[in-house]
């Protein structure tokens, strides 16, 4: 049986035990299971650069107004992980375009690229001492049909297959029947062909066949590797001939 006198001793034992020993190591507060944040980078110093240039139509070399022109990449690409929309902009009545673009202090050259409805894009890389001006040229997306002999130029700097590494041109050929296509090099010797269907999916290394046989469709004319061109373009014909029921 407990006594008032018990129960006061009682409760004084506990509330010592309760007090903190001052020589007693701190309990352990939970762990902190969250991740520990990166310090922010560095700033960049840029320089605002004003870009301007024109874009023109490859084969007849005249000015093509509404085309859409953007900056594609930087070098160095630190920190930009792509060209913000703002360094982009549209040709005026005379081809030319003038946009600014805040680029990186140390930056060494810039891609630029052009595009407009019928013709293929196409990319210029420019560089500090001609950021001022940049040419970009366009050609125009070619269309040949059963019977037509067609003249052209595949340039060395145009539009590129194979992940850019070979200048070619995108040709669509309007028939539903077996066309036989040629293609003939004012240079006989020169290295070009052809290749049937979506640039995407062509096999790699190019054949530079001269002659196919295909059924409607895209074909692109493939010149030789990039680095190989001695000149700026070079001069080619293409014929496509309707097969017979015969197949001769």
């Amino acid at each position: 049986m407990w006594t008032r006198s018990g129960l006061t001793v009682v409760l004084l034992l506990v509330a010592a035990a309760c007090v903190k020993n001052p020589d007693s190591p701190p309990l352990a507060g939970p762990a902190n299971t969250e991740p520990t944040q990166p310090p922010p980078p560095p700033p960049v110093s840029t320089v605002p650069v004003l870009l301007r240039g024109a874009v023109i139509d490859a084969d007849r070399e005249e000015p093509i107004a509404g085309a859409f022109v953007k900056v594609k990449a930087v070098n160095p690409s630190v920190p930009f992980v792509r060209p913000p929309d703002a360094w982009s902009t549209t040709t005026d009545a005379r081809g030319a375009f003038e946009f600014a673009a805040d680029l990186p202090g140390p930056w060494k050259s810039l891609t630029i690229e052009g595009s407009r409805t019928g013709y293929e894009p196409s990319l210029s890389v420019v560089f500090p001492a001609t950021a001022t001006f940049g040419l970009v040229k366009l050609q125009p997306r070619l269309t040949i049909r059963p019977g037509e002999s067609l003249k052209t130029r595949l340039f060395s700097d145009g539009y590129g297959c194979y992940g850019g590494w070979f200048p070619c041109r995108l040709v669509v050929l309007e028939s539903g029947d077996l066309v036989d296509i040629e293609v003939i090099p004012a240079v006989s010797n020169a290295q070009v062909g052809l290749q049937a269907g979506a640039s995407a999916d062509f096999p790699y290394p190019p054949l530079f066949n001269r002659r196919i046989t295909i059924a409607g469709g895209e074909f692109a004319l493939v010149g030789p590797f990039a680095e190989d061109w001695t000149e700026p373009f070079m001069w080619v014909t293409l014929t496509a001939t309707r097969r017979s029921v015969s197949g001769r």
